[in-house]
């Protein structure tokens, strides 16, 4: 929203040139009349208040001399990347010298990042399912897809709507492309993304199935959650991230009574209902079973979500203890992890992580998930940034479904930083938009996706005010059906409002997405336009840095680190792209 001044001297300018259309206006005063707007524009953009430096300006000059030649590309009806979609395009995008540059650049933070998609699938596959004594099964209904489960003889329970279990060492050895038939199911990769995943529900259903293998190797065991983790910070850093905030749940089994695994399912893929109806606390649920109101799903796609539903819901409220224990000894662990990599990387800053709860379980859960996370908050208190609610925002509940037991931290004193997706959605008007105006109510620290935020001025006008930034991810908004060509994504118009938002990646790795600099290119190519520059990508950098989750001593230790590599990083671009001479002058 532009402040109250710069709306009059706009409207001045506009009044004059109505005026003046009655007159004559020379071409000259006309034109510098024309760049000043165009000028007032610029300086309201996210960036537009940077003022670059004389050693940043040469580099700038580099950067939009490659930049517009591929929008030059673009408009002589050539491919243009930014265009297409990300499964398409990767191909020419790693080929693109502005790629090459934002590979370079340090990025600040990734604060929008999912645990079992933060690993490149080849490293999951060469790394974990090559570990001994590894058995699959091939999940046949509601949809395709694996499990694995870690014995030390074949499982002789099967699982419901799964083969039999096979040995991965021997399925190995004796079935063809099985490495690369793992990839499929661990992953979204293929060549016609439009076919594949017509809609968000086949989009989603895929990346449900995709992540389900994933959750059965990385929670196997704490060794194996370690190395995920540290090979999660590892590729991050590769890619010039500084820091990351990483959501993560790992209660990805129901156990009986003595704690004895009886059944594995992951909770992001819970057999999900199409339209389900949210009746609003005032009209008193006497059920907590969502309600069909189509017939797109079949019956036993129905009778598949009530009975995984009532098991997980009752099973994870009688163990709650034992999962709050087994939540804070990989909490341990993944302190353990970061503290070591910072070690011996320096100049990487750290981790921090977020718990979740599942946006389609029973209240009574998501209580207990709250009083958990409070106690998170107690034992970890540099390393725990708060709590999230995830799934896919359309088939699940509404924050309002789930408001009482969200408004316990405040109404018993406690504190609990929200960090909660909304908005991610095409719709307008329903209670899966609205989530938006309960996500701020709730005070959140920041708001995932927040995909419909511009259609709902108000909205926007509490998150500015709050500094309640938008957590923009644009490839998985992409991928998972809710924009095809980035150019029309909303957070276009953030962007050329410098409203407070930070790019980051989702689940890079089920796209086989780098760690942040494909979704940076969209981000720099497709969503700020032509003319955004140096000046844009270096305040997507800060922004970062300044709306993570650190206290104002650790951002100021995670900007001197980033500032560092930053002038490093324009030394790198001016080295490699002839400009050595240049360097010099500057030191």
């Amino acid at each position: 929203m532009a402040n109250i001044s710069t709306i009059c001297i706009v409207e001045t300018v506009i009044l004059c040139f109505l005026w003046a259309a009655c007159v004559c206006v020379p071409l000259p005063d006309y034109l510098a009349s024309r760049a000043k707007l165009l000028d007032m524009e610029k300086m309201q953009r996210l960036g537009g208040k940077i003022v670059l430096t004389a050693k940043e300006q040469k580099v700038n000059e580099t950067l939009m001399a490659m930049k517009e030649k591929e929008f030059q590309a673009g408009l002589d009806a050539k491919p243009f990347s930014a265009a297409m979609h990300f499964m398409l395009a990767k191909p020419h995008i790693d080929k693109s010298e502005v790629f090459d540059i934002i590979k370079m650049m340090p990025k600040g933070a990734a604060l929008h990042v999912h645990d079992l998609a933060a690993v490149n699938v080849s490293w999951v596959i060469e790394h974990l399912t090559n570990l001994p004594n590894l058995y699959y099964c091939n999940i046949t209904l509601p949809t395709k897809g694996i499990h694995f489960s870690f014995s030390s003889q074949t499982p002789s329970q099967p699982l419901p709507d799964c083969s039999s279990w096979e040995l991965v060492y021997d399925a190995r050895k004796t079935h063809g492309y099985f490495d690369e038939w793992l990839f499929d199911n661990l992953s979204m990769l293929t060549k016609d993304p439009h076919t594949a995943y017509p809609d968000t529900y086949q989009a989603w259903h895929k990346f449900g199935s995709s992540l389900t293998p994933v959750s059965d190797l990385v929670y196997s065991t704490e060794e194996v959650f370690q190395s995920y983790m540290n090979q999660a910070l590892l590729e991050f850093y590769q890619d010039n991230v500084q820091y990351i905030e990483i959501r993560y749940l790992p209660l990805r089994y129901a156990y009986n009574s003595s704690f004895e695994q009886i059944l594995v399912f992951d909770q992001m893929s819970l057999f999900q209902v199409r339209n389900a109806t949210f009746v609003t606390p005032e009209k008193e649920m006497n059920c907590d079973t969502p309600q069909i109101v189509g017939m797109e799903l079949q019956v036993i796609y129905a009778i598949c979500y009530v009975i995984t539903y009532v098991i997980v819901s009752l099973l994870a409220v009688k163990n709650s203890q034992w999962n709050q224990t087994r939540y804070k000894i990989y909490s341990e662990k993944f302190i353990n992890v970061t503290k070591e990599f910072v070690k011996q990387y320096p100049n990487f800053y750290g981790a921090k992580f977020i718990s979740e709860s599942i946006r389609t379980v029973d209240k009574d859960v998501i209580a207990q998930n709250i009083k958990d996370a409070i106690s998170y908050k107690k034992s970890f208190p540099e390393y725990y940034a708060g709590h999230d609610l995830v799934a896919e925002e359309d088939t699940g509940y509404p924050l309002l479904h789930y408001i009482k037991q969200l408004l316990l931290p405040s109404q018993t004193n406690q504190s609990l930083p929200f960090f909660f997706h909304a908005g991610e959605t095409d719709w307008e008007g329903t209670y899966v938009d609205e989530n938006l105006f309960d996500a701020i109510l709730l005070n959140t620290t920041r708001i995932g996706h927040g995909y419909a935020i511009t259609k709902h001025p108000v909205a926007m006008e509490l998150a500015r005010k709050q500094g309640i930034a938008i957590e923009v991810n644009p490839i998985s908004n992409q991928v998972l059906g809710l924009v095809d060509d980035l150019r029309n994504h909303p957070a276009a118009s953030l962007i050329a409002q410098d409203f407070p938002l930070v790019i980051s990646s989702d689940d890079p790795s089920v796209w086989n997405a780098k760690p942040l600099s494909h979704d940076f290119y969209f981000a720099f190519m497709a969503l700020a336009g032509k003319r955004a520059d140096l000046a844009t990508l270096k305040q997507f950098a800060l922004n970062s840095i300044k709306y993570s989750a650190t206290t104002n001593a650790e951002k100021a230790k995670m900007k001197t680190i980033w500032t560092i590599k930053w002038d490093d990083f324009l030394d790198q671009v001016l080295d490699k792209y002839g400009k050595k001479c240049v360097k010099e002058e500057f030191k």
